[in-house]
């Protein structure tokens, strides 16, 4: 993005923002991008509502009527997603448009999709020169 930018081709918006990112995906843009990103788009939902991202997640889901059955083991967040709550409805439309963007394409492992694990915490893919 940044070499469209210095072409040109791309505006360098106001407000740049992350979605879908691993940690390690985050902690390697935070360390190489010249143009910083500013916002992640959910997590700055979730500090207004001063929940977590999954909170908010899970409620606009339940919200727009999608059944939800998160996964976890750890009890602390079985509570946490439990503790939904009412969007707004242009924080609901914010979201909405994240999802419109990537389309109606679900799925469980995205590697075939893609050519990659995003949830890979072990390894940063894809490695640089895979674009």
């Amino acid at each position: 993005m940044e070499r469209l930018v210095d072409k040109g081709k791309a505006r360098l918006l106001e407000r740049k923002g992350l979605s879908n990112f691993n940690i390690l995906k985050v902690k390697r843009i935070l360390e190489t991008a010249r143009i910083r990103p500013s916002v992640n788009q959910i997590h700055s939902i979730a500090i207004k509502y001063n929940k977590s991202d999954a909170q908010v997640l899970l409620s606009w889901a339940v919200q727009r009527g999608t059944s939800v059955v998160p996964k976890t083991v750890q009890e602390t967040r079985m509570d946490d997603n439990r503790q939904l709550f009412r969007l707004s409805e242009t924080d609901m439309k914010i979201i909405n448009r994240l999802a419109e963007g990537k389309g109606q394409i679900r799925f469980l492992d995205p590697r075939d999709h893609i050519g990659f694990d995003i949830f890979d915490e072990s390894c940063d893919q894809p490695e640089e020169g895979d674009e």
